[in-house]
């Protein structure tokens, strides 16, 4: 049995955490010190920063294999590649993360436990700190100065998880073989052994021995060859792995290996292994997979929202030309409502007083034309161009409304903008105070409540 080098695994945790700190947090004041554009050493170090945590991350993924492949396997909960492939599936790992290191320091206790072996216990309780601090470490990551403290407490106690991992293992690498072989078997390990050589020969992969005891082969027979991992498991598991940056295009390969390499190891009757790897690769690929079908869906529906805003913004476009030609003829005075724009022909189709993201517009006027949009009646002249005349009605879009000014221009302002009078130009409460101070200038059908309706301004 290999030793591993705590040296190098310790040095290589440390050096990849506190170096990407260190350089990321240089990268982010030297890039920030130029307004405009960032300087090439600030980028430098942030990429720097960015391969320290790649490479520290990788490298612990390493270690979670090899400790795993230390253990004898009756005595470890699952096997080295479903140790690492389950803390790559997405909110499943949160629970693995405890199986994986905690898990494994309960079985090697059971190890030393059950085999009688003269070594120190693996301290369980600093496996379950780890684990839980990892665990805590992703709410805290999002509050100022605790996110630090966490980062830190996460660092330290993995790095002693490291000095005292390696160490139980190397300890275990010092027995002598016949140590883990059964010197001092116990009942429990001996009912174990009983009950793997009766599943080998119900599987035919072991004839069952002869009255003397003795096991005998077929003549010519050739030794079973030890079970090696399944090709297709492995390539699946690093394509999903390559989803996050590739997406389909090693998402879709993933998962159609995952499942042909489940398939054969199921099939194989023990010459393959690698299911944990084959597992993870069917999960992680189709949790990419996921994101991005959810990812298209949303585009999709963005896509379709913007061009019923632009629809609409050219809807109010055309009212606001119709209006300019209707109070040119009319000596400059404005409609009593919309629907005075299509009777007299300056709007040819009614469909432009409907916007379309609105499934149920209320009717307007004598003849009961569907409209969209709000219109606070006939206003005086003189009033600034940056005036709001015309908007889209409340609830026809998410989030806002377009709006229309005096002087033709068109846009999208948010209902938080609209409910403080904010549109970007005149504000409403502006524009009603302008209108109110000079009521006598209002025409003859000026409808006072309309209008400070329409400016959401509350009635004297």
């Amino acid at each position: 049995m290999k030793r591993m080098s705590t040296p190098f695994y310790l040095a290589s945790w440390l050096a990849g955490m506190i170096g990407s700190f260190l350089l990321l947090g240089i990268g982010a004041v030297v890039v920030e010190a130029l307004p405009v554009e960032p300087i090439p050493q600030g980028i430098a170090a942030s990429v720097l920063g960015f391969g320290a945590v790649i490479y520290a991350i990788v490298v612990w993924l390493v270690f979670t294999y090899r400790i795993w492949s230390r253990l004898p396997a009756e005595h470890a909960r699952t096997t080295p590649g479903k140790a690492l492939g389950f803390l790559f599936i997405p909110f499943f790992n949160l629970y693995w993360l405890f199986q994986a290191y905690w898990g494994w320091a309960k079985d090697y206790n059971t190890l030393v436990e059950k085999e009688g072996l003269e070594l120190r216990p693996m301290p369980a309780g600093l496996a379950l700190a780890m684990c839980i601090m990892d665990f805590v470490n992703i709410p805290l990551s999002f509050i100022p100065v605790l996110n630090v403290l966490s980062q830190v407490a996460v660092i330290v106690l993995t790095a002693v998880f490291i000095i005292k991992a390696c160490g139980r293992i190397n300890a275990l690498c010092e027995l002598p073989a016949e140590a883990l072989e059964g010197a001092e078997t116990t009942p429990h390990r001996a009912a174990q052994i009983a009950a793997q050589l009766a599943a080998q020969v119900e599987a035919g992969e072991r004839h069952p021995p002869a009255a003397d005891g003795i096991e005998r082969s077929e003549p010519g027979a050739h030794p079973a060859e030890p079970p090696h991992t399944s090709l297709a498991a492995t390539w699946g598991f690093a394509l999903s792995l390559l989803g996050a940056f590739w997406w389909i295009f090693a998402a879709i390969p993933g998962l159609v290996l995952g499942i042909v390499g489940l398939t054969k190891i199921r099939r194989s009757s023990g010459r393959l292994k690698g299911q944990g790897l084959a597992i993870a690769a069917i999960v992680i690929s189709g949790f990419y997979l996921l994101v991005i079908f959810a990812t298209l869906l949303s585009a999709l529906s963005r896509a379709r929202m913007e061009v019923r805003k632009a629809t609409d913004r050219a809807n109010l476009r055309r009212i606001g030309l119709a209006l300019s030609m209707y109070k040119s003829v009319h000596e400059e005075r404005y409609p009593p409502g919309l629907y005075a724009l299509l009777e007299e022909g300056y709007i040819d189709l009614p469909e432009v007083l409907v916007s379309p993201g609105d499934p149920d517009p209320p009717r307007i006027g004598p003849q009961g034309y569907p409209c969209s949009y709000e219109y606070p009646g006939p206003l005086p002249l003189g009033m600034s161009p940056g005036t709001v005349v015309v908007y889209t009605r409340r609830g026809v879009f998410p989030g806002g409304r377009s709006v229309l000014f005096l002087d033709g221009g068109v846009r999208f302002v948010s209902e938080s903008g609209i409910a403080r009078g904010r549109t970007g130009r005149v504000s409403l409460q502006d524009s009603y105070n302008w209108l109110m101070e000079r009521r006598e200038q209002w025409p003859e059908d000026a409808d006072h409540d309309r209008i400070a309706d329409f400016y959401g301004m509350s009635r004297p």
